[in-house]
């Protein structure tokens, strides 16, 4: 019934989307090319589609090309342009963009509302050799040479609805502005029937190569010192993501009492949150009890949290299906040596 109501507010924004895209096409609206590489990665659904995984294999993949990352920072507490530096906190840039900060250090990490600024500051300040742009896929000021489109498997786009009735971004037409189009969170024992119907249900043109992904998590962190001899039997997983339930069953997966607790996406924890963590914490069953959380949501309670002694986060990586990880790599090094 909602969608229903919200209907005639959803084609009056994708008439506006559509109209804003067209006069980027038809170049009434200038855009900025640089002199380097620009590989977009971003996506049409609003919410967690796995964008910052993807990021961690590009910056892996391209280390000796020299990456450089800017993003909006979503939800930080700063304004403006702002720099990774040792003491940055997720409060300063972000979660995403301090996360990618913490795997990669040596790469420049910038965030601003204006990705361009970003760039420009990059590209005058550091020796960049190509530029991730992290969510910039409706940011079309930017033109990037490389767009990677980011989907998720479990909120096909076929199926959605553009805002406010839906949660896309924009028209499914938009995707073909992508030349890579990525399905992430598949099943990793995805089968060639369910792969065909998608890339049916998609309609790629010729243009677009697709690829699928499923995201595998790694071993337990310690967000401390004193958690590293700690082997929990009984665990509080919270999470603050677009779609927790896969981190949640992970979770169960691994150990045999688990309670969770959920967020909102990018949810800046407060006192109280804290306080709320710890209470929960404290009523699990007997024996040693942890707190294990989402690496994003790591990077939002480095320095804020309590729980020393007993909190973990899970990593998590990119792993492409198919035996296709090389055709992808690929294309990425070869837009980039063909374009410095």
């Amino acid at each position: 019934m909602r969608r229903i109501l919200l209907w005639p507010l959803s084609l009056i924004y994708l008439a506006v989307t559509l109209v804003r895209n067209w006069l980027y096409d038809c170049g009434l609206i200038r855009v900025r090319r640089f002199g380097r590489p620009v590989i977009c990665v971003g996506n049409i659904t609003v919410g967690g589609t796995g964008k910052t995984p993807f990021i961690d294999f590009v910056a892996s993949l391209l280390h000796d090309h020299r990456p450089a990352l800017v993003s909006r920072g979503y939800r930080r507490k700063s304004k403006g342009l702002q720099v990774a530096s040792a003491s940055s906190t997720a409060a300063d840039i972000g979660d995403e963009p301090m996360q990618m900060h913490l795997r990669h250090p040596s790469m420049p990490v910038a965030v601003s509302a204006d990705r361009a600024e970003a760039i420009d500051y990059l590209l005058a300040n550091t020796d960049a050799g190509v530029v991730l742009m992290d969510d910039g896929f409706q940011h079309r000021r930017v033109a990037a040479g490389l767009n990677v489109l980011v989907m998720d498997y479990a909120r096909p786009l076929w199926r959605d609805m553009v805002f406010p009735a839906g949660n896309l971004r924009e028209g499914i037409g938009g995707r073909h502005r992508a030349s890579v189009w990525i399905v992430n969170k598949c099943p990793v024992a995805m089968t060639d029937e369910e792969r065909r119907s998608i890339v049916m249900r998609l309609k790629p043109r010729g243009g677009e190569r697709l690829f699928f992904s499923a995201i595998e998590y790694g071993d337990l962190v310690p967000m401390d010192a004193g958690s590293a001899s700690v082997r929990p039997q009984s665990v509080l997983a919270v999470a603050g993501i677009g779609r927790p339930q896969p981190f949640f069953d992970e979770v169960r997966r691994r150990f045999a009492h688990v309670e969770t607790l959920a967020f909102a996406d990018h949810h800046n924890y407060t006192g109280r949150d804290i306080a709320l963590i710890g209470q929960r914490l404290d009523s699990l069953p007997a024996g040693p009890a942890a707190l294990v959380v989402t690496e994003k949501d790591a990077m939002r309670l480095r320095g804020v949290h309590d729980f020393d002694g007993k909190s973990f986060y899970l990593p998590i990586r990119l792993k492409i299906l198919f035996d296709e990880e090389r055709e992808l790599e690929q294309i990425i090094t070869d837009y980039v040596t063909e374009n410095k």
